[in-house]
């Protein structure tokens, strides 16, 4: 449990620390707020890895993130229609990096199914391959994050924002594993992430 109480506390925490207040409006704080729990699950994807019987939870919690990644960038859409110009070729790196971002989540879940496994040619190939894509769609949600500028207001914040969540994609190459998240299931997770959610947007609109 102290997993996931520390990444939920340290990704909102650190969008909240310099200006608690920036945002635009509830809808849009909600949303983006959605986009950051988005992120949550795919960081602990990289903790919470499936192994002591969690790996359908861990599936889950992989498409649950993608559709949390669909509801964000539909939600805005349909929110602030004049947000479509971002996916014109001339649009924001960024929107193309969270673009990639998706896709390429997508493409991991997909290939994880055991029917499709034997593609990567063995189990520790298909780890690797894993891993690697894994980490480039966080990568891409990262860059997606930071250099939109709407909710890490300084450099260091960012520097923070990015060191936390690459020293957790970094766990399974050291070879780490979690110990707290026996007895860990997926309602706990579902209410840590809606309590988050809800600090988030209250303190944005609020505070």
């Amino acid at each position: 449990m102290r997993f996931y109480v520390g990444l939920i506390v340290g990704i909102f925490a650190l969008t909240l620390l310099v200006a608690p207040r920036l945002g635009g409006g509830i809808l849009w704080n909600l949303l983006n707020g959605v986009g950051f729990v988005a992120l949550i699950l795919m960081l602990a994807l990289f903790g919470d890895t499936g192994r002591g019987g969690r790996l359908a939870l861990h599936r889950a919690l992989g498409w649950s993130a993608l559709g949390l990644i669909l509801l964000h960038a539909v939600g805005i859409f349909l929110a602030h229609p004049t947000s479509l110009e971002y996916l014109e070729p001339s649009g924001p790196l960024y929107m193309g990096a969270g673009l990639l971002s998706a896709l390429l989540l997508w493409l991991v879940l997909w290939s994880a199914s055991p029917k499709r496994r034997p593609i990567w040619g063995g189990f520790r190939p298909f780890l690797r391959a894993h891993w690697l894509l894994s980490s480039i769609a966080v990568l891409g949600a990262l860059y997606h994050i930071v250099a939109s500028g709407l909710y890490l207001d300084n450099a260091w914040e960012a520097w923070a924002f990015c060191a936390l969540a690459l020293g957790i994609v970094a766990l399974p190459r050291l070879g780490a594993r979690i110990q707290s998240l026996r007895g860990v299931r997926a309602q706990h997770i579902v209410g840590l992430l809606t309590a988050g959610l809800c600090v988030f947007v209250l303190l944005k609109q609020f505070s």
